[in-house]
């Protein structure tokens, strides 16, 4: 039997979620990109369980699977995606030390994230590089003597209190303070502190677990795409009401067919790339070999939605888009940032790689 439907856990999670988006992140999206995401959201965040949600039942964690994240994803990046990472604790380098590490290396480096007097701990996945992108086979990260070696770039949040460093067929966790060089010319997901890490003989623990690589960066594009919903849906309900009211030539703009066509088209993008990443998600849960690749799809539809979406919503505000006074804009901005970071292209060419 097919069930599209969440069951009565899940839904509370995502309303639950939903509604901190909308009460406690909705209103701070301005001030953030200014001054940063205040301590005391991310003390909430710890409370209410979102920073916890990856980490083991045994370190006070939700130990969430990863269609629960990306629900719970989805609604916070709906709220505002450059606050979102900031409330996420151990993050995605989280996520590669449950997948990557062994146990006695889990309980020893997730452990401090489940301390309250932790709340504002943050980890960091350094992933991509200044000339291999996103692409590992060709990273030159290396290890010599157990200290590492080369750059790592678009690392969000950083600085970090951990970091994660990915390398062709390794990873290894830094927990010292490496030289880290901020990134000053971004334009979108401001909230959330990104830079450079420089790698010059700084002192790493090599995960030396059983789990693949390939299985993290999926279930990183999965939690990724599911932001990118975020931010696709805001934009679109945020212009399904102002089409329903402004006026022009005598009738509501939504009205008008470039506007209703605009917006149908909206829709379809939207719940294909939503009903993408569950599946994806699914997947993952449920140790499926085609994971990989549908999280691949899903995050390439998920970016997709969103750049589509976002600027539709600035077209259709017409020179209201481009004006501090509405959120399409910061949408727009959010989405491409998130879309660059998130590794679209990369996701692309692995598609690529297995059509071929």
């Amino acid at each position: 039997m097919i069930d599209f439907g969440l069951n009565d856990e899940q839904r509370e999670l995502k309303a639950l979620a939903q509604d901190f988006a909308k009460e406690r992140i909705r209103p701070l999206n301005r001030d953030a990109e200014k001054e940063g995401v205040p301590e005391a959201l991310r003390r909430e965040a710890f409370e209410v369980g979102f920073s916890r949600m990856a980490l083991p039942e045994g370190l006070e964690g939700l130990n969430l699977g990863y269609l629960e994240q990306a629900l719970v994803l989805e609604e916070l990046a709906w709220g505002d995606a450059g606050i979102a990472p900031m409330l996420l604790g151990s993050g995605f380098a989280g996520l590669a030390i449950k997948e990557l590490a062994s146990e006695p290396q889990k309980e020893q480096l997730l452990a401090p994230f489940a301390k309250p007097e932790n709340f504002a701990r943050l980890g960091a996945l350094a992933w991509a590089e200044p000339t291999a992108g996103f692409d590992l086979d060709a990273s030159e990260v290396h290890e010599k003597n157990g200290k590492l070696y080369g750059q790592k770039g678009l690392v969000w949040p950083c600085p970090a209190d951990l970091y994660v460093v990915l390398g062709n067929d390794n990873a290894w966790v830094l927990q010292g303070a490496p030289k880290t060089k901020p990134s000053q010319t971004r334009l979108g997901l401001l909230a959330t502190p990104a830079g450079w890490l420089s790698l010059d003989g700084e002192q790493a623990e090599r995960l030396q677990g059983d789990g693949r690589i390939g299985r993290l960066l999926a279930g990183v594009r999965v939690l990724l795409g599911g932001m990118l919903c975020g931010v696709a849906r805001a934009s679109l309900e945020y212009v399904l009401e102002y089409t329903s009211q402004r006026t022009a030539f005598g009738q509501v703009i939504a009205q008008f067919q470039g506007i209703s066509f605009a917006a149908a088209d909206m829709h379809m993008e939207n719940d294909g790339a939503s009903l993408g990443v569950l599946k994806a998600a699914w997947a993952l849960d449920n140790g499926l070999e085609e994971a990989e690749k549908l999280s691949s799809q899903a995050l390439v539809a998920a970016s997709r939605a969103a750049l589509f979406s976002s600027n539709w919503a600035v077209q259709m505000l017409g020179g209201h888009g481009y004006t501090f006074d509405y959120p399409v804009e910061k949408w727009m901005r959010d989405a491409r940032a998130l879309a660059t970071n998130a590794g679209q292209e990369e996701a692309l060419m692995h598609l690529s790689d297995i059509a071929l």
